[in-house]
């Protein structure tokens, strides 16, 4: 298929962004946000006009959603909506209504999809930063619809420095029944709740008296 010249395009950022991605990169491409800023100098906030693609169908993995990545790489799963021409017409919701926002974080128990981490918890690995979540639209109508709970921290995975070293030695310490359900969550691209993630999410919301009131309801632990 042949593009637009995203180098002379006298569209927006956003669609010469789509313009770069698809004539330059293509479906299945990898490439880095330092190469897009390269692509783009001067733009400012480049990367955002990128991400606003997903709202219109195009698929960008991150390390976040795809292990196999580096850090600083992105993945370009599916080319949308062609934003570049003059007839195309966006027809999805670029953002959650009230009703979605209270959905979507009740399904992903009031914690962020990805790593698990509820609002105003602190991250174990970086105690001085706690979850602030948000629903985002997720670029997909997949299992677990369109918009996804996010933390800040895994909406902009670049600024994290762990490595696919680290992240191999930790798996490899889980016990087999663990390991069964990481490889679930990478197979899908999210983490899962299960069962005792959704009794904490409604522990969260209980009073010190109700949750020791809790603990003695529980009694003792075999």
């Amino acid at each position: 298929m042949n593009f637009p010249d995203w180098r002379t395009s006298s569209a927006g950022t956003r669609t010469r962004a789509a313009l770069w991605l698809a004539s330059q990169i293509g479906e299945g491409g990898v490439f880095t946000k330092a190469q897009l800023r390269e692509a783009f100098p001067g733009v400012e906030q480049i990367d955002r006009r990128m991400r606003d693609l997903r709202q219109d169908g195009w698929i960008l993995s991150t390390y976040a959603q795809e292990r196999s990545l580096a850090v600083d790489e992105l993945r370009l799963v599916k080319i949308g909506g062609h934003v570049w021409e003059a007839s195309y017409k966006s027809n999805v919701t670029r953002s959650a209504s009230d009703r979605e926002r209270r959905e979507t974080l009740a399904r992903d128990n009031f914690a962020c999809a990805f790593c698990g981490i509820g609002a105003g918890e602190t991250y174990t690995d970086d105690p001085a930063r706690s979850g602030q979540l948000s629903v985002t639209w997720c670029g997909w109508a997949g299992p677990a619809g369109r918009y996804v709970t996010t933390c800040k921290r895994c909406r902009n995975p670049l600024a994290g420095n762990d490595s696919s070293g680290a992240a191999y030695e930790a798996a490899a310490l889980l016990a087999p029944v663990e390991m069964r359900t990481l490889t679930e969550w990478i197979r899908v691209g999210h983490r899962t709740p299960q069962q005792i993630d959704k009794a904490w999410a409604l522990v969260r919301l209980l009073s010190k008296a109700d949750r020791d009131d809790l603990l003695t309801r529980l009694g003792p632990i075999p």
